[in-house]
């Protein structure tokens, strides 16, 4: 399913019933698929041939939807995925209608007149980020600001020295209210 809006293009692939890909790009276009970082996918990749060995090629679940009104939503057996219409925001919800996962609606994509990537969501009290590659500080990354690039920094102080050496763009979301888990990972490096 591809959308867009006034600011930008969204390509959404369901890849099985539990994997949702969003791909935005504040281009015209989209550029060719090209990423040494997956290890599944359901389209054609410029490095397909080098990482045919390590990638798994699965055919996407078919992306029928019904329209809403304020939301169009697609569904997988898993997950409910809501696409808000005005102001535009993806929200990802389980059967049971937990929210797994909802963007900030007021500005949940951007780019920045420096070429910067931004994406908001919205967070609970309830919920703990864990991951983000190697990062100083209490293992729980909640209302921390992270950079995500390679840096040795000089005066390394184990709680807020922030960037290190390795970053993964990569979170799991754990909501200890319903107990429920959700991963984000970041394939614009």
């Amino acid at each position: 399913m591809e959308i867009t809006t006034n600011a930008a293009k969204y390509r959404i692939i369901l890849l099985n019933d539990d994997i949702i890909r969003i791909r935005c790009t504040f281009n015209k276009e989209f550029e060719k698929e090209s990423s040494y970082a997956l290890v599944m996918t359901a389209w054609e990749d410029v490095t397909d041939d080098l990482l045919a060995k390590e990638r798994m090629k699965v055919k996407a679940l078919s992306s029928e939807y019904d329209d809403l009104g304020d939301y169009i939503l697609l569904a997988t057996k898993n997950l409910n995925i809501k696409i808000y219409k005005e102001p535009f925001g993806i929200e990802i919800l389980d059967k049971v209608g937990n929210i797994l996962h909802s963007d900030l609606r007021e500005k949940a994509y951007k780019k920045d007149s420096h070429g910067r990537l931004y994406h908001y969501s919205c967070m609970s009290d309830e919920d703990y980020f864990y991951g983000f590659g190697e990062k100083s500080g209490y293992l729980n990354k909640r209302k921390r600001r992270m950079r995500m690039h390679n840096y040795d920094t000089y005066g390394y102080d184990s709680e807020y020295t922030d960037p290190l050496y390795k970053h993964i763009p990569f979170y799991i979301k754990f909501n200890s209210e319903n107990n429920t888990a959700s991963g984000i990972f970041y394939n614009n490096l």
